[in-house]
């Protein structure tokens, strides 16, 4: 009977050592997880902090070109006008120039009408002259 309570203790040992091996193995496997998952958590939390830094210059980048380009287009936009203003000062300008030189050429053209009748006028005294001078 002695023998058989041994046996079934060792039974009994047996089996809970196989259980606690088991749990033992268990518990290894959840640390070795657990480390795991640490390393991931650290790896993702280096990750998402890198992303960070980049979205953070990427938005200073963003603003720097967004100040650069309304700074340009205020530029253009006033490089436009001046611009306008030009043509509108060089067309006045030449209309001026135009309307002074047509009138200049009118002037000429009265002085002509002038000179032409001066000289008709001492053709005719002339003529007038020589037939006299004639007679």
């Amino acid at each position: 009977m002695l023998a058989e309570k041994e046996a079934d203790v060792e039974r009994l040992v047996s089996g809970q050592k196989a259980v606690l091996d088991e749990l033992e193995s268990d518990v290894n496997k959840a640390v070795k997880a657990k480390q795991t998952a640490q390393q991931n958590a650290r790896k993702t939390k280096a990750a998402h902090t890198s992303l960070q830094k980049d979205h953070s210059k990427l938005i200073k980048q963003h603003t720097a070109l967004t100040v650069s380009l309304e700074k340009q287009q205020a530029s253009s936009e006033q490089t436009k006008a001046e611009y306008e203003k030009l043509v509108e000062e060089m067309e006045a300008q030449s209309k001026h120039q135009l309307d002074a030189q047509r009138r200049h050429v009118e002037e000429l053209n009265e002085q002509l009408a002038r000179v032409k009748q001066e000289l008709v006028d001492k053709n005719q005294q002339l003529g007038q002259q020589h037939h006299e001078n004639q007679n």
